[in-house]
């Protein structure tokens, strides 16, 4: 013992924890869920939470809901104390947390249930623990097999837990709720500005609301000519040298050269691999090969090309065959619809860029949050840091 701590099998913890396996915590055995196929969505029938419906954070995704009709299915609801742990494949260790908003589900048999006893524990202390590096990392050595990764019953059942008393692991399951709270509002907003932004483009990028003071008419252009597009320039792992140029890949800068191929301002879209991304550089550049890169702006105002670039379906100028790969040579035939007037295309740009900014400002603010939620989880869950009251 030091300092009220003492060393463990899992760690070091206060000496006033006790150490107990998941099964100790339950009212009864782990158990599967049930096998029987989904059905289409019916109110009148319960859920059906699969792997694929838990998010990475244990949240139940609502958006692809099916239900199930069998017989058997009471047998297999998820109650409140609930908390489901994926037993197979690449989601092995995957965790969710019933929630009474989530409605009556029940689990399939990829799935097994926890149902923990509230009076020995509080579940949401435990769920915590299983979104922690600890965790994740007996998950990673559990899991192994000669064929597909899983975890079964007996196994999750061994898992070992840290525990202080049952008021001090409510009070650390308040604190790290309170700040998931805050994260979730962030999200919440930031989804909301992103929608903002979706239907600002597609009024002002497609002239349905003009801007005050502009009155010029629109014209109809293929792209060849308002922004050709040329291939990128091979660069070998070998010859890349480091530096400040940004390398411009079809997924977005993944790399610093020392050598620039093209001035910039750039607009950049994915040539293979992946297709319609945008991409924006404001300084000199160098395209990668699976990039195709905007050869000429044509007098057009370059930020609002690669505004005016996320509202080409890129899609319907793929090939189908093996790497999905980007034909320039069709897409410079697909017709926009842009401002004569440059002065408007930059405003419109900059009302675009205004909310762009916005966005990335709540986007850092969630990340600032997101960070102190792990600190926060390695801290409270450890007792680094002590809840007494």
């Amino acid at each position: 013992m030091v300092n009220g701590y003492r060393i463990t099998d899992i760690g070091k913890i206060p000496c006033d924890w006790e150490i107990k396996k998941l099964r100790d915590c339950t009212k009864k055995n782990l158990t599967y869920g049930i096998n029987a196929p989904s059905v289409n969505y019916d109110s009148k029938l319960p859920q059906y939470i699969r792997i694929t419906d838990i998010t990475d954070d244990g949240y139940y995704n609502e958006t692809n809901r099916v239900s199930v009709d069998n017989e058997d299915a009471d047998r297999y609801v998820v109650h409140e104390g609930d908390i489901l742990l994926a037993r197979t494949g690449a989601s092995t260790g995957k965790s969710y947390l019933y929630r009474v908003e989530d409605g009556r589900l029940v689990y399939a048999g990829f799935l097994i249930s926890a149902s923990i006893d509230r009076d020995k524990a509080d579940e949401r202390f435990i769920f915590a623990q299983l979104h922690t590096e600890r965790y994740w990392k007996w998950v990673e050595s559990t899991s192994q097999r000669s064929g597909q990764p899983g975890i079964n019953g007996k196994e999750y059942g061994e898992y070992l837990l840290a525990f202080p008393k049952k008021a001090e692991q409510t009070s650390i399951a308040n604190a790290i709720s309170d700040i998931e709270n805050l994260i979730f509002t962030q999200e919440a907003l930031i989804a909301k500005k992103q929608a903002i932004k979706q239907g600002a483009m597609q009024e002002l990028l497609t002239g349905k609301r003009r801007l005050a003071g502009f009155v010029d008419k629109w014209t109809i252009k293929k792209l060849k000519y308002i922004a050709p597009l040329q291939r990128g320039f091979d660069l070998p792992l070998a010859t890349l040298m480091e530096g400040k140029v940004p390398v411009v890949f079809s997924n977005g800068i993944n790399a610093y050269h020392n050598e620039a191929m093209v001035k910039g301002p750039g607009v950049i879209t994915g040539r293979s691999g992946t297709i319609g991304s945008i991409h924006y550089v404001e300084e000199d550049y160098w395209p990668h090969n699976t990039s195709l890169w905007v050869t000429s702006f044509c007098g057009n105002y370059p930020k609002y090309i690669f505004y005016l670039f996320h509202t080409i379906r890129w899609e319907k100028y793929m090939t189908l065959s093996g790497v999905p790969t980007l034909n320039r040579n069709d897409v410079h035939e697909c017709e926009v619809n842009l401002p004569t007037d440059i002065n408007e295309q930059k405003t419109i740009a900059q009302v675009l860029e205004e909310i762009d900014e916005d966005i990335a400002t709540q986007q850092a603010k969630l990340e600032k949050l997101r960070r102190i939620k792990s600190g926060m989880m390695d801290k409270l869950l450890t007792g680094k840091i002590r809840l007494t009251d």
